[in-house]
């Protein structure tokens, strides 16, 4: 409740909601242009040796497709490996970023992950489906202020989502929301996932910790 108090001090319910989403996509390019750009230059020549090579082209499209019988840590580097392949050959394809994101987040790559949705992000600023996951991946970093920026950005954003819906950005956000102790608004998160996806396993056993914390 503190958190809650302390935004409304700072004037934000006095200002339009277009003006909030501006600021706060402008913050979020902001940290991503500080994360990236240190790494641009080394990605840029690793990029250039790949770039045109169609043996490449044909790997990728033949790992993702035909993995062959690998144990599951291995499927998942390889899947990895795919995707950075792919992002090789076309590093303006912000939904090749976001799958390499999500790929390296199932491998517990977390800040990897992260530096892959910001690459996306640079590409699409809007994209809600990277602004979305990457909430989630900076909850497991335990930023959680960001990751809320994150999730509300991705609720603005240009709609496209994954088989999920907008159900993850909600459930994302009841999470970090939950981790800051607003569990009232952590709460409303997860019913709104619950309400878009009523076959959202994650947000129902959300729901049923933030209950618990309340003692309901």
């Amino acid at each position: 409740m503190k958190l809650i108090a302390r935004r409304q001090k700072t004037g934000w319910s006095q200002m339009s909601r277009p003006f909030i989403r501006l600021f706060l996509k402008g913050f979020v390019i902001a940290a991503i242009l500080f994360r990236l750009l240190p790494a641009q230059a080394a990605y840029a020549a690793s990029n250039q040796a790949h770039r045109f090579s169609p043996a490449i082209s044909f790997a990728a499209s033949e790992s993702l497709q035909s993995p062959q019988r690998l144990a599951p840590d291995d499927l998942k580097q390889h899947n990895v490996d795919a995707w950075q392949q792919i992002i090789a050959l076309n590093p303006t394809n912000a939904t090749a970023w976001n799958n390499l994101g999500q790929t390296l987040f199932t491998t517990q790559q977390y800040s990897e992950a992260l530096t892959a949705y910001d690459h996306a992000l640079l590409i699409n600023p809007a994209y809600s489906l990277a602004l979305a996951n990457r909430c989630g991946v900076l909850s497991q970093l335990e930023n959680y202020d960001q990751a809320l920026v994150s999730c509300d950005l991705a609720l603005a954003g240009d709609k496209q989502w994954g088989a999920q819906g907008s159900a993850l950005a909600w459930n994302n956000r009841g999470d970090a929301l939950f981790n800051l102790k607003q569990y009232q608004a952590s709460l409303r998160s997860f019913e709104k996932a619950i309400l878009i996806n009523p076959n959202s396993q994650n947000a129902w056993y959300n729901r049923a910790l933030v209950l618990s914390e309340l003692g309901q």
